[in-house]
């Protein structure tokens, strides 16, 4: 008969498999496993009746001549184009598509319809196919970009991996379901209770740390400071919320793909966000507070034969997780506050409040939650 700590440490050992195979699946998406094409891709709406694409196509980031080149474009009515001409790379893999319309339509090339002045996106998906001399041998490679065209330029939507997506809520819910077994004094299974979370907070941590690193280095590698990236909940574009400094990849969670003018000389970005890296350290200065839990295990170390010692630690780094979560949320809002006090242009004063924010949000929350728990009582 299966007894229930050998339950607690497979689930434990299960969610740790899927935490690096999620990492992999994920270093494999960004072409670190597979070899595959990136596709660099713009747009520009030329005329009122149709686009040109250009772009650059990269195997082991260097640009790749002689290869085929081609696009399809589907608007939500099913409608599908791709224009006739066969376009091969150039020197240094650059690639232009003319002929692409504004608007589909049984007639071919129609001129766009506008609704609250907007043109009718399209999505247009970029294919690139062909072989590439290695050191040892001669590959066939390809890949593709996706690209929904609107008003102002083109708008990438980022597919990432179901299982590198469903890592961190996976680590999470185990967790919580290590804090929710009910055990009695001097029972084994409050070793593996214990032991789990502490080792469950560090690599909850350590991957949301390694998904954002990898997502900005994604950006910056193949990103188009004319583009807009979609995640479907938020859009990744180059802008710049202070008047006049340099343009960087921004996170926002209001700017609809479409609508912004990523690059435009003098224009600032409005919205609901802060600069990617900014991003990349509140959830740094999160983490600050896993190692304090770390450090504390180990300068007061816990009964493990009494429950409610046990479960008073569990339940400490479950809600340290959850906060963790509401980093990002933390550090837009700093964030918006230095905009607005006219404080954000010092990159030096933003990396220190977003620093700051992720460590001290764990213990906002936390006095927030224990003023709910007395105003219930």
């Amino acid at each position: 008969m299966i007894r229930l700590d050998q339950v607690v440490t497979l689930m434990a050992t299960v969610s740790v498999g899927l935490a690096i195979l999620g990492s992999v699946l994920v270093a494999s998406f960004l072409g670190a496993e597979r070899p595959q094409l990136d596709i660099v891709a713009s747009a520009e709406l030329i005329t009122e009746d149709g686009w040109k694409l250009t772009g650059r196509v990269i195997f082991e980031g260097a640009g790749v001549p002689g290869l085929a080149v081609w696009a399809i474009a589907t608007d939500r009515r099913g409608n599908r184009y791709s224009p006739p001409l066969e376009v091969k790379t150039g020197n240094f893999g650059v690639f232009t598509i003319d002929g692409i319309p504004a608007r589909l339509g049984g007639a071919g090339l129609q001129k766009p319809t506008m609704a609250r002045g907007r043109i009718f996106p399209l999505e247009v998906t970029v294919f690139a196919s062909g072989s590439v001399k290695t050191d040892d041998k001669e590959l066939t490679v390809e890949g593709k970009e996706i690209l929904t065209l609107g008003r102002h330029g083109g708008t990438r939507w980022v597919e990432l991996p179901l299982l590198g997506l469903v890592t961190i809520p996976t680590i999470f819910i185990i967790s919580i379901i290590l804090a929710l077994i009910q055990a009695r004094d001097n029972s084994p299974i409050l070793k593996v209770q214990y032991y789990g979370s502490v080792i469950l907070a560090f690599l909850f941590t350590a991957t949301m740390i390694l998904y954002v690193a990898l997502g900005l280095r994604q950006v910056n590698v193949t990103g188009s400071p004319d583009e807009v990236l979609s995640l479907g909940f938020a859009n990744i574009y180059h802008g710049s919320y202070i008047q006049d400094v340099e343009p960087e990849w921004l996170f926002s969670l209001t700017t609809p793909p479409g609508t912004a003018e990523p690059g435009t000389a003098g224009e600032l970005a409005h919205g609901f966000g802060l600069p990617l890296w900014v991003l990349l350290v509140s959830i740094v200065g999160a983490g600050v507070f896993t190692i304090h839990i770390v450090v504390k295990q180990i300068r007061d170390p816990v009964d493990l034969a009494k429950t409610e010692e046990v479960r008073g630690r569990v339940q400490e780094v479950v809600k340290h997780q959850f906060y963790i979560l509401f980093a990002p949320l933390g550090a837009v809002f700093v964030y918006q506050l230095l905009v607005i006090a006219e404080a954000a242009a010092n990159p030096v004063i933003v990396a220190l409040a977003a620093l700051a924010a992720g460590a001290a949000l764990n213990l906002l929350l936390d006095r927030a939650m224990a003023t709910a728990e007395n105003l219930l009582k």
